[in-house]
C-alpha cells in the first residue's frame, strides 16, 4: 500500500536516516582493508532534482539530460538487498549429489526444486518437496502448513485439496519487522480497482485509539472493502504490533466481514484493536448507504424481488399511487402498504426506522426525493446481495395495478 509505504519512509526521515529514491551504486571507490575505515561509493539515480519526494535527499546531479551522478558518500557498511533464494543454489554438481536428475525431479539454479503448488509433489510422483527448497515464499510458518498438506496428501489426495484451499501459498498475512512494523492481508485499493472491485476505503490512525494515543501514536490502519456490501478486502497496518494485529485482519478478509459488524462490535478499552472498529466507522461515513441503512435494507428485502432499476417514471408512478393524502409525503402506513404489496415481510418498527433515516428535511414523512433515494439504494444493494435474482415480478406488479390493469 503507497500510504503505508509512504509512512514508512517519513518514520525514517523522522529518525534522521537519509533516503535517496530511485538510486542504487554506481561504483565503489574505496573498499578498506579494515573496518576502521569507511566505505567510499558513488550513486546514480533516475530522478530529476525536481522529482525528489520531500523529505528526501537528492543525488547531485553533473549532467542535466543525462542519468543523475552523484557525488562520493561513507559508510561504515553496505547492506545490499537482493531477495530471497532456496536454502541451497542448485547447481548441476549438487543436483547430482543429491541425485535429483537421477529420480526424475525437475529443479531449477534459482527457483529450487520444482512443485505442483497444491500437493507438493515433485515431477516424480514418490517424491514431495516443501519449506525453504522450493523457493517463494520460504517462511517458517509456510513451510510447516506446505509440510502438512504433503504428508496428507500422501494418503488422502482429496483431504489435502481441501486444506489447500484455505493455506495456499498466498492464504498468509505479510509481517515486516521494520521500526514501525508493517503488517497487510488482502488487496490493496488499486489492486482492487484494477480487477474489477467498486471500494472505499476506511482509515484510521493509532492516535484514533487511547492505547495508541498514550503509546505509541505513530501508526495507520486501512481496510479496503467493497462499497455494496461492505465485505472486507484488504487490510494494511503500519504501527506497533502490526505484525500481530494483521492476523485479525486476516480473518476479516478471509470470512470478508462487512465493515457494518465491526461499527457495531464491541472492543476491549485500551487496546490497538479498537483501531479496526474506527476504521470501520470511517468507512462508513464515506458511503451513501453506512451501517445504519443496512438492517433496513435487510428487513425491506425480504421476501421482496427487484433486479433492475425503476426508471423515474416510474417511481413517480408509484409514488403518487401511495399518496394517499396528496401531501407530496409518505407516511408509514403508505410505504408499509407498497411494501408489503411488493411481498416484503418489513415490520412497522423498521419502517419507522427507515422515516427516520431518510427524512432529510425533517418532514416526518418521504418527499419524491427521499423516496427515490430509498428504491434506488435497495435495488442496488439488493443486486450486490445474496437476495439477488433474475426476476422483477414483484416491483412490475405493483406498477401495473397502479396504472389500473387487470391481473
Amino acid at each position: 500500500d503507497k500510504d503505508i509505504a509512504r509512512f514508512l519512509v517519513n518514520s525514517m526521515i523522522k529518525e534522521g536516516i537519509k533516503v535517496y529514491p530511485n538510486a542504487t551504486i554506481d561504483k565503489f571507490t574505496k573498499v578498506p582493508r579494515h573496518l576502521e575505515k569507511p566505505i567510499e561509493m558513488t550513486m546514480i539515480s533516475s530522478f530529476r532534482d525536481q522529482e525528489i519526494p520531500a523529505g528526501m535527499n537528492k543525488v547531485f546531479s553533473t549532467d542535466p539530460s543525462g542519468p543523475i551522478h552523484g557525488g562520493s558518500i561513507k559508510a561504515d557498511v553496505y547492506l545490499a538487498a537482493i531477495g530471497r533464494k532456496p536454502t541451497f543454489n542448485l547447481t548441476h554438481s549438487q543436483a547430482e549429489t543429491l541425485g535429483l536428475d537421477e529420480a526424475g525431479i525437475d529443479w531449477d539454479i534459482n527457483d529450487g526444486i520444482a512443485v505442483d503448488r497444491k500437493t507438493y509433489r515433485t515431477s516424480n510422483p514418490k517424491v514431495h518437496a516443501t519449506g525453504d527448497v522450493i523457493g517463494s515464499p520460504a517462511l517458517a510458518s509456510t513451510g510447516a502448513e506446505q509440510a502438512k498438506i504433503a504428508v496428507v496428501n500422501m494418503v488422502d489426495a482429496i483431504k489435502a485439496r481441501e486444506i489447500m484451499n484455505d493455506t495456499s501459498d498466498d492464504a498468509f498475512p505479510v509481517g515486516i519487522w521494520t521500526l514501525p512494523e508493517i503488517g497487510y492481508y488482502g488487496y490493496t485499493k488499486e489492486k482492487a480497482i484494477e480487477l474489477g472491485y467498486d471500494v472505499e476505503v476506511g482509515e484510521a490512525t493509532y492516535q484514533n485509539c487511547l492505547r495508541g494515543r498514550v503509546f505509541a501514536p505513530e501508526g495507520l490502519i486501512k481496510l479496503v472493502f467493497e462499497k455494496q456490501s461492505g465485505a472486507i478486502i484488504g487490510c494494511h497496518i503500519i504501527g506497533d504490533d502490526a505484525c500481530e494485529l494483521i492476523h485479525y485482519g486476516m480473518a476479516l478478509v478471509k470470512k470478508r466481514v462487512p465493515i457494518f459488524n465491526l461499527c457495531n462490535e464491541v472492543f476491549t478499552a485500551v487496546t490497538f484493536h479498537e483501531l479496526f472498529k474506527e476504521a470501520a466507522l470511517d468507512g462508513d461515513a464515506k458511503l451513501d448507504f453506512g451501517a445504519a441503512w443496512q438492517g433496513i435494507f435487510n428487513a425491506l428485502s425480504d421476501g421482496v424481488d427487484v433486479t433492475s432499476m425503476p426508471t423515474s417514471q416510474e417511481l413517480r408512478q408509484i409514488f403518487d399511487g401511495i399518496d394517499h393524502s396528496n401531501t407530496n409525503h409518505l407516511t408509514i402506513d403508505d410505504l408499509s402498504q407498497m411494501f408489503n404489496e411488493l411481498g416484503s415481510n418489513v415490520s412497522r418498527k423498521y419502517i419507522e426506522k427507515l422515516i427516520r433515516v431518510a427524512d432529510l428535511d425533517g418532514s416526518g414523512g418521504i418527499n419524491f426525493e427521499e423516496f427515490e433515494t430509498i428504491i434506488n439504494g435497495l435495488t442496488s444493494r439488493m443486486r450486490s446481495g445474496d437476495a439477488y435474482s433474475l426476476h422483477r415480478n414483484s416491483l412490475s406488479h405493483h406498477l401495473e395495478a397502479k396504472r389500473g390493469v387487470p391481473e
